[in-house]
């Protein structure tokens, strides 16, 4: 029982050294957003500019939106999606 308590000491040990390391990486792949950029979710750029999914889709794949995918949902940056439909 004593081998295990220390086995479990020694990994939490361990994991505790690697989030201080993690904690003072310095972050990567990062986008710096401007304070005044909105980004849209998918279904509020289908919604305002009556568009379909397929559309949307395929302006982003073709590169005409700003995109980026976050946890599975893609965001849409309003002031590139508008000089599009201006």
């Amino acid at each position: 029982m004593l081998t295990f308590l220390q086995t479990i000491i020694q990994l939490l040990t361990t994991i505790s050294q690697l989030l201080s390391t993690l904690t003072t990486m310095p972050a990567l792949n990062v986008i710096p957003l401007k304070r005044e950029e909105i980004w849209l979710e998918s279904f509020d750029v289908r919604r305002q500019f009556k568009i379909s999914e397929r559309t949307l889709y395929r302006r982003r794949i073709e590169g005409d939106f700003e995109a980026r995918k976050i946890h599975g949902k893609w965001f849409y940056l309003e002031s590139s999606v508008k000089s599009h439909f201006e």
